[in-house]
């Protein structure tokens, strides 16, 4: 890696665990993959930018000179042999805070679902678990496995019940986002519903009445947030 790149490690703590990992557990008794990508994590556990979770793959094919679906199969070894119960948790909550810091965009809200790219497989794993525990549902995968569906109940669902267990500062955004949400489908709501009302070519004769019907949806649905 670049000297820039490395300027960002923690050198110290990096071989200190090292040291650790050679007197108590055999790594060399590790296949040649899993010590390559136990070396990984140590990178990236250290570094202040945890470059394996920050850069997308294809930055890190050229950092690292290694393809990107070799970089996936890390990640995802990582997760599994490495990290322990709050390490493996963190990978979600960094996702959180990169959505509050809006660096995971929705490529596609179409009122019902959100659509996104997780480039990280033990993400999608975690999320998907999330999901199947709390929403009883998973992700919906695109053509590319990469793009992913997850409906807007289901996400809802699955914020809430990880706010509980988040740090404050997430904490606050969940309850930020989740009202953002809620607002953005009341608008939804009441668009579909007006665009309904024109559409049926009646709006002369029928306006009182839809103005009246729109007025006691509008007043429920705030009434209810």
């Amino acid at each position: 890696m670049e000297e820039t790149e490395a300027a960002f490690f923690d050198t110290q703590k990096i071989v200190g665990e090292l040291w650790n990992e050679l007197q108590t557990n055999g790594v060399y008794g590790r296949s040649k993959t899993d010590f390559y990508d136990y070396i990984l994590y140590l990178l990236n556990k250290y570094d202040a930018n945890h470059f394996l979770s920050s850069n997308d793959n294809a930055t890190n094919e050229r950092l690292l000179k290694i393809t990107a679906a070799r970089i996936k199969t890390a990640k995802k070894n990582i997760s599994v042999k490495f990290m322990d119960n709050s390490e493996y948790e963190k990978i979600f909550q960094n996702f959180i805070q990169r959505i509050a810091n809006g660096n995971i965009p929705s490529l596609e809200d179409n009122g019902k679902s959100y659509t996104m790219v997780i480039e990280d497989t033990a993400l999608r794993s975690i999320i998907e678990a999330k999901l199947k525990r709390i929403a009883n549902t998973t992700l919906d995968y695109k053509l590319n496995t990469e793009l992913v569906t997850i409906s807007h109940k289901a996400f809802v669902e699955l914020l809430v019940a990880e706010s509980e267990n988040s740090p404050e500062n997430i904490k606050d955004f969940l309850k930020n986002f989740l009202k953002t949400l809620k607002d953005n489908e009341i608008k939804n709501d009441i668009k579909q519903m007006i665009k309904t009302v024109i559409d049926s070519g009646s709006f002369e004769t029928f306006g009182l009445n839809a103005l009246k019907a729109i007025a006691q949806f509008i007043y429920k649905k705030f009434e209810n947030k």
